[in-house]
């Protein structure tokens, strides 16, 4: 049986929801723009249930060994996170410096999100 921190007794269980995927070309031929609605949900027996909304962005690059994830940028709509009372862990980073955003596909551009 696995050993389990103090913090998890009872364990969070987790539900990772992935809605509304689209995908587009690019520019450049192999690399593909997908966009999707994110769910996460925890919950830790009669605790209230904690909910993470978000928007993913990726770019998925096709190669010999198949489609990989080559950035993932993640917009979560809410602006104050409470996962941490239920045993998650959220880490947040910044975008990659790479990823080029356009007005109108990206939320980092715009001026209403």
């Amino acid at each position: 049986m696995w050993e389990m921190a103090w913090s998890e007794n009872p364990p969070v269980r987790y539900r990772h929801f992935v809605t509304n995927i689209r995908v587009r070309a690019t520019d450049e031929p192999d690399v593909l723009d997908a966009r999707s609605n994110v769910i996460v949900s925890a919950v830790r027996q009669s605790s209230p249930t904690t909910t993470l909304h978000a928007e993913r962005f990726d770019l998925i690059v096709r190669t010999g060994g198949g489609m990989r994830l080559r950035s993932r940028f993640v917009v979560i709509d809410e602006t104050v996170l409470d996962f941490a009372s239920s045993g998650c862990h959220v880490t947040l980073s910044r975008p990659p410096a790479k990823r080029k955003c356009r007005a109108a596909d990206c939320p980092r551009a715009s001026s209403n999100r």
